[in-house]
């Protein structure tokens, strides 16, 4: 039903779009491009896979009907992380990463230019969208009985259990609550306990982030085959944040608690050192880390239209249906080496099964430290829950695809003694 209803919008839109263009003398075009969320790529689903076909499709039968000849029939598909990549380039000789955080979904763009030991440019590419956003941070804060924010609001709009109202109470303190962000009303001001807390829960969810995208920069420059990190050209790495899940750090920072700066480098400093720990000149690198505010609409004319032109003269209708995955180094069965791998993503076939050596929690501990070197000081006494996450799903699980992924938001079979998702939910119980 959803793909039916999202036909239904893209007909009612395009029909708009053609008139205007009809009215306006236009009778040929070239092609129709459109962007598409990179949490598409990773999605095995007839509401995914269906999108582009269904764009051609309408546009095929409206276009008939305007009387609009469009030369190419099918429908240009331009990721929406990779035009704002684009737009974000300001020296293509320099290397970014984009990070677009939204409520359901981060997107993540890295592109890294490198000098090789032959004095060649490489350019090291990766991308991802993870579900792991502005609204786990909001779970995380909403969800546990004794949260100070919860308590807040059961008082402010007079909710006192959830017994009478089970079905929608979690959707109705999440309501109430982006209500008050948008309004600008700081709730972490008004508590009447100490909002140290709640800081700190949001402090962990954006050095989540950070490790999550310089473990996988490291691991991509592994498989690429190099050992330091001072071949990285100019030295510098831009980081451009986007999206209203940003905008979360400044909300939840408090004077018993503050939140760094972004334009002072957010929390991508203290984790890049102790992802880079060790590889050489990682502290000559200058992180240049700021929040960028293009609209939609610049993403869509400037970042993606540029894609877009050289797609078509490329012939390229889409390059979303083969997303790539980063192997760790002999932790699945799809990576047996000593290197971390780069591969096609191929949404039909096996799942990723955990290496028979890994069950035993002793040879699993020191790949998982490596792979979570930062949030690793969260785990407390936590240790055999951490391991449980991974060996549980030892035959395999889908989540697998992006293990990085799945440490924070956990396994999806409800069988899981810790995630870091519940490790934050737990920060606020007993408060």
């Amino acid at each position: 039903m959803s793909s039916r209803l999202r036909s239904i919008y893209i007909e009612q839109m395009l029909i708009g779009v053609l008139a205007r263009l009809r009215y306006s003398g236009v009778t040929d075009i070239d092609y129709v491009y459109v962007t598409r969320p990179d949490a598409f790529m990773f999605e095995n689903t007839t509401f995914a896979n269906t999108y582009a076909r269904d764009m051609k499709t309408v546009l095929s039968k409206l276009a008939e009907k305007t009387g609009i000849t469009v030369k190419k029939p099918d429908v240009i598909e331009v990721s929406e992380t990779e035009a704002a990549l684009q737009m974000s380039m300001i020296n293509p000789n320099e290397s970014y990463v984009i990070i677009d955080m939204g409520g359901g979904t981060t997107d993540i763009d890295i592109e890294l230019t490198y000098t090789d030991y032959d004095d060649a440019i490489q350019r090291l590419k990766y991308s991802s969208s993870i579900k792991w956003a502005g609204n786990d941070l909001l779970s995380a804060m909403l969800k546990p009985e004794d949260s100070p924010i919860r308590k807040f609001l059961e008082h402010k709009v007079n909710i006192q259990s959830k017994d009478t109202n089970e079905k929608y109470y979690e959707t109705l303190l999440t309501s109430v609550m982006k209500l008050q962000i948008r309004n600008g009303i700081r709730i972490v001001d008004e508590l009447p306990t100490d909002p140290g807390a709640v800081s700190k829960v949001a402090e962990m969810f954006f050095e989540s982030i950070y490790e999550y995208i310089f473990v996988k920069i490291k691991l991509l420059l592994q498989q690429a085959g190099f050992k330091s990190i001072d071949h990285l050209k100019n030295q510098k790495l831009n980081i451009v944040l986007q999206g209203n899940g940003f905008k979360l750090s400044d909300y939840f920072s408090h004077d018993t608690h503050p939140h760094p700066a972004i334009n002072e480098g957010h929390y991508a400093h203290a984790v890049w050192d102790t992802v880079f720990a060790d590889y050489f000149g990682s502290d000559e690198i200058t992180l240049n880390v700021s929040y960028s505010e293009n609209s939609k609409e610049h993403m869509i004319r400037d970042g993606a239209g540029g894609i877009a032109d050289q797609m078509y003269s490329n012939k390229i209708s889409s390059v979303l249906e083969h997303p790539k995955m980063l192997y760790p180094p002999n932790m699945f069965d799809k990576n047996m080496t000593d290197i971390p791998i780069l591969v096609d993503y191929d949404k039909d076939g096996a799942i990723p099964r955990l290496n028979d050596s890994l069950s035993d929690k002793e040879n699993l501990l020191p790949l998982l430290e490596s792979l979570f070197p930062y949030t690793k000081k969260y785990w407390n006494n936590d240790i055999e829950k951490v391991a449980y996450l991974f060996i549980n799903n030892r035959i395999g699980n889908l989540n697998f695809y992006d293990v990085n992924a799945m440490y924070l938001t956990g396994s999806g079979n409800g069988n899981d003694h810790w995630n870091f998702n519940s490790a934050m939910h737990q920060k606020l119980q007993g408060n």
